[in-house]
């Protein structure tokens, strides 16, 4: 005799495995085109600032005189070799079909997070020098005049590649404490970088002040202009680690 229990169950299943799989392949369908907006968004991007950034290069030591010139190149040569990793690797997230060797992948990944911090010391120089020449100009000539303020970018900009190169050498637990290293790096690259900007900030608003007494209109607006993008070059390394 049959359980009542057992025959009351519905035994009808109900899952339709066609629809199911026709879901999962437009799911895969709309993930792979959101992938490739965003990689061809990317390669856009890196495009335009290497072209901005070499415009800037060309006006950095055809228009900006003294040691400034050599600051600004500086961050302009940093910005076009990681906005060259930024195009790659929205490349290679576009086409499947690259004969890219898995090996320089696994470099391009590595600098491509590591980027990010590398862009933020090239700013240390010029954030550093500007502070420097404004409140301290003896020790801003002792310490940049010349070629050493090429030898100070070379040092900002190869200290955090050189962590970089010892994670890719060294096994997996230093490779670990390494990136610990380097992570503390970029805080405080961005903190001399920020607080520097920040005190500029400060005196080119107190200078405005007594501009604005001056009455010299021309003047006035060129120091807001210097104070805003100030403040901006301050600012953006935070929203690009917030994000």
């Amino acid at each position: 005799m049959p359980n009542p229990a057992v025959s009351r169950i519905d035994w009808e299943l109900p899952a339709n495995f066609s629809s199911e799989a026709e879901m999962e392949k437009m799911y895969d369908t709309t993930n792979n085109e959101f992938q490739n907006v965003v990689g061809m968004s990317v390669c856009v991007s890196a495009i335009l600032g290497i072209v901005a950034n070499i415009f800037v290069i060309v006006l950095s030591f055809g228009h900006v005189k003294g040691d400034f010139r050599h600051f600004v190149a500086n961050l302009a040569i940093v910005d076009i070799l990681c906005g060259f990793v930024f195009a790659l690797m929205g490349y290679v997230n576009v086409f499947d079909d690259h004969n890219i060797p898995t090996q320089i992948l696994y470099y391009m990944g590595l600098a491509f997070y590591g980027s990010f911090g590398i862009m933020i010391w090239a700013l240390v120089p010029i954030s550093v020098s500007r502070i420097l020449a404004l409140t301290k100009p003896v020790l801003y000539s002792y310490m940049f005049s010349g070629r050493r303020s090429v030898y100070f970018c070379l040092i900002a900009d190869f200290l955090p590649v050189s962590v970089l190169y010892l994670i890719c050498q060294v096994d997996h637990d230093t490779a670990r404490w390494l990136f610990y290293g380097y992570a503390i790096l970029t805080v405080i690259a961005y903190l001399l970088a920020f607080s520097t900007n920040y005190m500029v900030f400060q005196i080119v608003a107190r200078h405005i002040c007594i501009v604005q007494n001056l009455r010299d209109q021309n003047r006035l607006l060129e120091t807001r202009q210097v104070a805003l993008a100030t403040l901006g070059q301050a600012l953006i390394p935070l929203v690009c680690q917030v994000n």
